[in-house]
């Protein structure tokens, strides 16, 4: 079986913007379908929040804003599979925020990684890779913090 990835929005900006780590997702990304790739339903607003945030520090010009926001959301419905939220997801997002310490958005991202892992333990299938950029983030998922729930 080929290899699925959860992607939070960290992970997902070096898709589109240069930065360190854009060479490696991209890497990850070419070799994969849609199918392989989840995204949360969060992450599009993330998203725009981080480009407008760099396009407000002068990291990004206004057209190259634009220009990511345009192949971001050419992307959306076609390169990723969109993990929608539900109330679970957001009760488990704020059980991690209570026991973990993680920033809000972090732990609906981690909750709706866990739940595609579990919907994938169903199907007797290896879980997505959880791939991001945040340091508190990755340091509780590879401490293995996040148990199933």
């Amino acid at each position: 079986m080929n290899p699925t990835y959860f992607i939070d929005t960290s992970a997902l900006t070096k898709l589109y913007v240069q930065e360190a780590g854009t060479g490696w997702m991209q890497q990850i990304a070419a070799s994969c379908s849609s199918s392989q790739l989840y995204v949360s339903l969060l992450a599009r607003v993330e998203m725009a929040s981080a480009v407008a945030r760099r396009q407000r520090t002068g990291s990004l010009t206004n057209h190259e804003s634009q220009q990511v926001i345009a192949n971001f959301d050419a992307d959306w419905n076609v390169r990723f599979t969109i993990v929608a939220l539900d109330d679970k997801i957001i009760e488990r997002a704020y059980d991690l925020v209570l026991t973990y310490g993680l920033r809000a958005y972090d732990a609906v991202h981690l909750s709706a990684a866990l739940t595609l892992r579990d919907w994938f333990a169903l199907l007797g299938e290896r879980a997505p890779t959880f791939l991001s950029a945040g340091r508190a983030l990755a340091a509780s998922c590879t401490a293995g913090r996040a148990k199933r729930g």
